[in-house]
């Protein structure tokens, strides 16, 4: 029998531009999706979870959910 040990999380860090490797750019049209995902806070939440992924890691394996 184990017991489960919580993991220790880092100190939040606040974020700077230069530590973004990536930039996104967005179209009007992804504004507009964005704008109207603001109805729907927790897929919302998630939504911005993967963009700040996709910004400094987009080869994160959380973001490949998918095999073509």
């Amino acid at each position: 029998c184990t017991t489960a040990v919580p993991l220790r999380r880092s100190p939040k860090t606040t974020r700077t531009d230069d530590s973004v490797p990536f930039r996104l750019k967005f179209t009007s049209e992804a504004d507009a999706q964005l704008a109207a995902l603001a109805s729907d806070p927790k897929k919302l939440k998630k939504v911005r979870r993967c963009l700040g992924l996709l910004e400094t890691d987009p080869r994160y394996p959380g973001l490949h959910s998918h095999k073509y």
